[in-house]
């Protein structure tokens, strides 16, 4: 199941119906001027066929990351480029390239756990070395070692999983959903109010043997959607996505006069995205119900 389908039947401001052009960074080029104009050229391959389409987005929705260390795998010039053209987005142009350097958005949390301190904001310890050559003395072991700005694993050494992976996304890890808690919560409002507001975005923690919790990261948009619940998180992302073209839609007030935009049929949107792995469960069961809220403690 796509997003796409999501918008099917809706418009905007009642009138404008929505258009989902969805790609990969790797099929998309652009060309922006300073005036505003952008020319968005997507290359697709559908049924073995090249297909090309040109338009200029009204909105952009990123659900893949744009920045890793696999090879020509850096699309910062893509968001570089609507960011330019002043394409509105979800999550922030600013806070997705922001989140391209993983040690840059460590270092906001870093903010917020000197904030809340650490009962309430559990960050785990991490060290910073701007030069492997300083790596001379590590800090006591268990260890994980990154190297770069890599997602998914790639760059990193050190940790065990039930399958004897030392990343739980790799072989076999046991997926268990719990209840939201008063906790919890704090952690994401803290960290969806970085890089001036993050209107999608989820906290990574490890709970260790010690029976505490550690968090490790933030990520915006480019979540991914696991568990029995992928279809109602689409449908909140849909949301608002959905909101904020209404907003983008709004007539503003200019020298005492409404100064309305031009008409147009249709609401561009691109949603930009990685294809889904073979084998992915992607269509939970209608009947699956979220975890209700822990009871106050």
């Amino acid at each position: 199941m796509c997003l796409a389908k999501i918008f099917w039947g809706k418009k905007v401001q009642g009138d404008h119906d929505i258009k989902v052009e969805q790609a990969e960074f790797s099929e998309i080029n652009l060309v922006a001027h300073a005036s505003g104009s952008c020319s968005v050229d997507v290359q697709l391959v559908r049924n073995n066929t090249k297909v090309l389409r040109s338009f200029r987005p009204d909105l952009v929705l990123v659900r893949q990351h744009a920045y890793s260390m696999a090879q020509n795998e850096d699309f910062r010039s893509i968001i570089i480029g609507l960011q330019y053209a002043g394409i509105p987005s979800v999550n922030s142009l600013q806070s997705i390239y922001s989140l391209c350097d993983k040690p840059w958005a460590f270092s906001q949390l870093i903010g917020v756990y000197k904030t809340l301190g650490p009962e309430k904001f559990p960050l785990v310890d991490q060290t910073f070395y701007s030069n492997y050559r300083d790596m001379i003395s590590m800090p006591s072991f268990p260890v994980v070692v990154k190297i770069g700005h890599a997602h998914s694993g790639m760059g990193k050494v050190l940790r065990t999983s039930i399958s004897g992976n030392w990343k739980s996304n790799t072989g076999t890890a046991m997926l268990e959903q719990v209840a939201m808690t008063d906790k919890y919560k704090l952690w994401v409002d803290a960290c969806a109010e970085l890089f001036g507001g993050l209107d999608v975005c989820a906290v990574k923690a490890i709970h260790g043997k010690d029976g505490r919790d550690y968090i490790t990261e933030v990520v915006g948009s480019s979540m991914q959607l696991i568990g029995d619940h992928q279809a109602e998180d689409r449908a909140l992302i849909a949301a608002i996505v959905l909101e904020k073209l209404n907003q983008e839609s709004v007539p503003t007030a200019a020298a005492g006069a409404l100064v309305q935009p031009a008409p147009k049929p249709n609401k561009q949107l691109i949603f930009i995205s990685q294809q889904s792995s073979p084998g992915v469960k992607e269509s939970p069961p209608e009947s699956a119900q979220r975890p209700p809220p822990a009871a106050p403690q």
